[in-house]
């Protein structure tokens, strides 16, 4: 009976770690201000969050999915400050790998 179980385990997790490893793979990673000006990525657009009231944290979290529905495969914010009435904002440039292939052509 334990070894049918440590089979069913071990079968279970043959299936279920390749997905998490993928999901993970499929979010965006923050960048620094020096790589976004290194002409690697290409600014593709912006996210702008006010009035948050939540954590920093999940302000950040929020940043970060927002990127990956849009597509980024990057992202640097700019702004995350707590307002006077203890709500937070936020605003991140989100960015995707240029493609130097089409400048060489």
């Amino acid at each position: 009976m334990k070894k049918m179980m440590l089979a069913v385990a071990m079968f279970a997790t043959t299936l279920i770690l390749p997905v998490i490893s993928q999901a993970q793979d499929n979010f965006p990673v923050e960048i620094s201000y020096k790589e976004t000006k290194g002409g690697n990525w290409e600014h593709i657009g912006d996210i702008s969050f006010t009035n948050q009231r939540r954590t920093s944290e999940e302000v950040l979290e929020s940043i970060r999915i927002e990127a990956q529905k849009r597509g980024a495969v990057g992202y640097y914010v700019t702004r995350l400050q707590m307002m006077n009435n203890g709500f937070w904002s936020a605003n991140a440039a989100i960015y995707s790998p240029r493609n130097n292939m089409a400048k060489n052509n």
